[in-house]
């Protein structure tokens, strides 16, 4: 039987809105992310997309990081 393990990161999203348009989604290996306080945790599931279309239902505008995610690309 062969075990397939998958890496969650766990997702962040920065409180205020940068530039005054949105919000930056961050994971949590990210170099960049703010402080802590700056930040809200987040659940997450394995698959980044369907995380970031939940959470549009509570955040009318997120971005990904470009860091963050760029190098998982």
């Amino acid at each position: 039987m062969e075990v397939i393990v998958q890496k969650m990161n766990k997702v962040y999203i920065e409180k205020r809105r940068t530039l005054g348009l949105y919000h930056i989604v961050h994971q949590s290996d990210c170099p960049i992310i703010p402080n802590n306080s700056d930040c809200v945790e987040m659940n997450s599931s394995p698959e980044i997309d369907a995380t970031i279309t939940t959470l549009k239902k509570k955040y009318d505008e997120l971005e990904k990081c470009q860091v963050c995610f760029n190098k998982e690309e």
